[in-house]
């Protein structure tokens, strides 16, 4: 919970120095309600997957979280942004994961941080693609 409130501060801090962010919309509920799903699939194929995998490998604790982080990034090319906060967030999230090998709270705070970071950082509605 100390992650998603230094990345909430964070993304408000960032929404105040360069003046980004929507006006509320009741799409913002929405997609606190529906993002989450959709962060519970990324952490299941991201986590569940890859860090697993690179976990029985046998490879190095601290590589596996890197590697997973990276991979992470890499999905989100070429959004500079959306890269760097997701490799933080794969920074944060893969050793939770690896200690406690649940992906609903971490899919949960992914939905949540991401619906902010697109509302209040990136300036978008994502629900406006499916208008």
């Amino acid at each position: 919970s100390l992650i998603g409130i230094i990345g909430t501060v964070g993304m408000l801090i960032y929404m105040a120095i360069f003046d980004t962010g929507l006006p509320f919309h009741y799409d913002l509920i929405l997609m606190f309600i529906l993002y989450p799903l959709w962060g519970v699939i990324q952490q299941f194929l991201i986590q569940g997957m890859i860090a697993i995998n690179l976990t029985k490998a046998n490879l190095n604790y601290y590589l596996v979280i890197l590697l997973t982080a990276i991979s992470f990034t890499l999905v989100h090319w070429p959004e500079w942004m959306l890269m760097l906060a997701t490799f933080m967030v794969g920074l944060t999230f893969t050793p939770v994961f690896l200690k406690y090998k649940c992906l609903y709270p971490l899919g949960i705070y992914h939905g949540w941080c991401g619906a902010l970071f697109y509302w209040l950082v990136l300036d978008e509605d994502p629900m406006q693609r499916f208008r």
